[in-house]
């Protein structure tokens, strides 16, 4: 089945010879990936899923799910798992626990509860109304999280990784876009219902017009960090019941597969207009409509080493 919809921008830019290659020159778009990694029986596994509660500067709570490895945690990587806008963590956690023993990886889920942190602060990272004070940036929250991990239970402070899903997808994509870490190692955003494109037209959350005045030379910047955007060839519904659909919205696409594809490509357009590092890459999941299950083995090759999307030197 293909896809249904062709957001006109994107259209008559392929037509055009616009979009001519990724950022290491591969066409665009990429043709599907086929990942190796096959997902086990997760059942057989024994490490059990654990919570503590953290508390925020500011006082709030979020309840945080982790998993262990038994071996030695000095060289275990760090896993943050994103949910989605259904705030269950235990259960994002809960389906990538099994690789504290296949891969040695430490998984952390945070829950960020709907009472706690609406929409405009998980979703869309807290920044509007608080446009000049990086600080109160929900995003901020996880190397705080990352930290006091690491002192709880004797992990060596590193990097960790940050994977996301739909709603999680939106935290991590803005995180990646807007703000800065010293532990943050790449990121992993799978299926997002909306973006800020690097657009000056349109404010924030759709644009960045509100934003350039304070944070250009961060946003640019931020372009040069990892991060892998994942969409499913089959997330292509317009009437899905937690897709955003707005004259804003629209902008972007009418659909989740569609959206992905022109701001990836309006991204590295962005950067290539203003000489600016790029270093994104975008991967198609056959096959995959808008569902975090389907994703865990594109995410398992991009964590392994399997794939190979990136020069890693």
């Amino acid at each position: 089945m293909k896809v249904q919809f062709v957001f006109l921008p994107l259209l008559l830019a392929l037509l055009t010879g616009c979009a001519s290659g990724k950022a290491d020159g591969q066409p665009f778009p990429p043709a599907p990936y086929e990942p190796a990694t096959t997902i086990r029986n997760i059942r057989q596994y024994q490490t059990s899923l654990n919570t503590y509660t953290f508390t925020t500067g500011d006082g709030r709570t979020i309840n945080v799910f982790y998993g262990i490895p038994v071996n030695d945690i000095s060289v275990s990587k760090v896993l943050f798992v994103m949910h989605g806008t259904s705030r269950d963590a235990d259960r994002y956690a809960e389906s990538f626990l099994y690789l504290t023993e296949t891969e040695n990886i430490i998984i952390i889920a945070p829950e960020f509860t709907r009472e706690q942190f609406p929409n405009p602060e998980y979703q869309r990272i807290g920044i509007a109304g608080n446009i000049n004070n990086p600080e109160k940036w929900t995003s901020k929250i996880i190397d705080d999280i990352y930290l006091d991990f690491c002192s709880r239970f004797n992990v060596p402070v590193g990097k960790y990784i940050m994977y996301g899903h739909s709603a999680g997808s939106q935290f991590t994509l803005r995180s990646v876009m807007f703000c800065e870490s010293d532990y943050l190692d790449y990121a992993i955003a799978a299926n997002a219902g909306t973006y800020t494109f690097p657009d000056d037209r349109y404010n924030y959350e759709y644009g960045i017009k509100n934003l350039v005045p304070y944070h250009r030379d961060l946003i640019n910047r931020n372009f040069g960090r990892r991060l892998y955007i994942l969409t499913g060839n089959q997330d292509i519904d317009p009437d899905h019941p937690d897709l955003t659909r707005s004259e804003a919205a629209d902008r972007q696409g009418i659909q989740r597969h569609e959206r992905a594809l022109n701001f990836f490509q309006a991204c590295r357009d962005y950067c290539t207009r203003n000489n600016i590092p790029f270093n994104w890459d975008i991967m198609i999941m056959d096959g995959v409509g808008h569902s975090r299950s389907p994703t865990r083995p594109y995410v398992i090759d991009i964590i392994t080493g399997r794939y190979g999307g990136f020069d890693e030197n």
